[in-house]
């Protein structure tokens, strides 16, 4: 293992430790997994139930993983037990304001300071090595995001590349 992926790893190993105790663990099995972040607004319930509840609904099954402001009411907390969320709190430290305004994490995870937008992909990446390297993530936002459907409902083709052959079969992820 590099320097570099031993960090990584500690720090991915140190994010975990900011989970919940009452969300749910990791299901480092699952196929399909879904990663958000709300990490500047405290959860509101319509923004949780519009995410969660119409993921569920729709009839996803797998993990979803949110970062969010450390502070979650009740409420919101037995609606993400119930809907079997992983939830990390995460304070965030800010400066400055759009479209200059620049964040970090605490510093136990020694993160740079960078925009907002940017941070999620550390707590991404974090996430990442929990799960099997042919887990499919999706990304999302959290706030604005409403499912009508499963996201990984639809079938991928299969993509195998054998350069003996000079044989092509494409795997696509849409």
């Amino acid at each position: 293992m590099s320097r570099i992926q031993k960090q990584e790893t500690d720090r991915a190993n140190r994010l975990l430790g900011s989970r919940f105790s009452w969300s749910t663990a990791h299901n480092s099995n699952d196929k399909f997994v879904i990663f958000a972040i709300s990490l500047k607004d405290e959860l509101s319930m319509k923004n949780v139930q519009g995410f969660v509840g119409t993921a569920r609904k729709a009839g996803f099954n797998g993990d979803i993983v949110l970062a969010a402001h450390p502070h979650i009411n009740n409420g919101i907390k037995k609606y993400l037990q119930k809907n079997h969320v992983s939830v990390y709190g995460l304070d965030v430290k800010c400066t400055g304001s759009n479209p200059t305004e620049v964040c970090s994490l605490p510093s136990e995870f020694e993160t740079n300071v960078v925009p907002i937008a940017m941070l999620r992909f550390y707590i991404y990446q974090w996430w990442a090595l929990q799960y099997e390297e042919s887990t499919v993530i999706m990304l999302s936002d959290f706030r604005d995001v409403f499912f009508q459907a499963n996201p990984f409902a639809y079938k991928f083709p299969e993509c195998k590349i054998n350069f003996h052959a000079y044989i092509l079969q494409c795997r696509c992820f849409v």
